[in-house]
């Protein structure tokens, strides 16, 4: 949890500098021409298995990944798979 704890946190003291696209991100998923993968974790948010399946749908062949057993962050929770996962979606690409 090394990466966690070195977070900084530099976002809830400060003003958010994002800017906004035009038009949303959200309606140009269907230009990603890209090999995608989406991975969300089962014991996630409902909201983000929402929003795993919305990109699923938009973007042209993605894929979609869910990792039995963790939440949000899996990458951390279970690094092993979470590479395991991303290693063979590679190969296939």
């Amino acid at each position: 949890m090394q990466i966690w704890s070195d977070y900084s946190s530099w976002h809830f003291a400060h003003r958010d500098p994002v800017q906004t696209a035009h038009p949303p991100a959200i309606h140009r998923l269907g230009q990603i021409r890209v090999p995608t993968l989406v991975i969300v974790g089962e014991h996630d948010f409902a909201d983000h298995h929402a929003i795993a399946d919305i990109l699923r749908q938009r973007i042209p062949d993605a894929q979609k990944i869910v990792l039995p057993g963790v939440g949000h962050v899996s990458m951390m929770e279970a690094p092993a798979r979470f590479n395991e996962a991303v290693s063979a979606f590679l190969a296939g690409s």
